[in-house]
């Protein structure tokens, strides 16, 4: 019997997003193989060779989750000169834009219970937020060095504070407390990083 060809990374991030799709929809708690198989119209003896369990599948889906996050925070980055505007729009990435910005964040918050009991995946979403708070870092520290904010606290605290009220906020709207939706948490980001960032006029004096 001849091996089974490789999966080429189209093929594996084909899989790795229906993965994501099926944890988003079902729950991660209730994704079988089956489903994802059924999905991307696989075997589950398939996605059992290739990922060789449904956690080592559930495992590559959440790396692969982390990479296109991490790949738009950079893009993101990259793409906008601007410093309160560049970190606006990665405010708005990590809350996540357009339509289906929700299933997105369903899955972070099944993905963030299995961290609390499985030290490894814990580990491992540590590489995407380090991929946002460079981007976010970035954009602060060049608004500080560039005179066009007043930082009222270090760096890494408004990162920090930032990141975390956008994780919070995320999760109320998702569960409907407090009457939040997605732009109101957008605003509340943005007041937030406004009062550790205070704007300055083209003289360096403060607004």
């Amino acid at each position: 019997m001849s091996p089974r060809p490789r999966l080429d990374d189209d093929q594996q991030h084909a899989i790795l997003d229906a993965a994501v799709a099926v944890i988003a929809r079902r729950g991660l708690p209730h994704t079988r193989l089956t489903d994802v198989a059924a999905a991307v119209g696989r075997s589950t003896g398939t996605l059992q060779h290739y990922f060789g369990s449904h956690d080592g599948l559930v495992r590559a889906a959440i790396l692969r989750l982390n990479a296109v996050s991490g790949a738009r925070a950079e893009a993101v980055a990259e793409a906008i000169e601007d410093p309160w505007e560049r970190l606006t729009a990665l405010v708005d990435e990590t809350l996540g834009v357009g339509e289906g910005w929700d299933a997105e964040w369903r899955v972070w918050l099944d993905f963030w219970s299995a961290c609390s009991r499985d030290p490894e995946l814990a580990e491992e979403t540590t590489a995407v937020y380090a991929v946002w708070r460079a981007a976010m870092r970035r954009a602060v520290q060049q608004g500080i060095d560039d005179g066009l904010f007043i930082a009222s606290a270090p760096v890494e605290e408004v990162v920090s504070a930032l990141l975390a009220l956008i994780d919070g906020t995320a999760i109320h709207v998702l569960l409907g407390i407090g009457g939040l939706d997605h732009d109101k948490a957008r605003a509340i980001a943005l007041r937030l990083a406004a009062s550790y960032l205070r704007p300055t006029t083209p003289t360096g004096e403060p607004t």
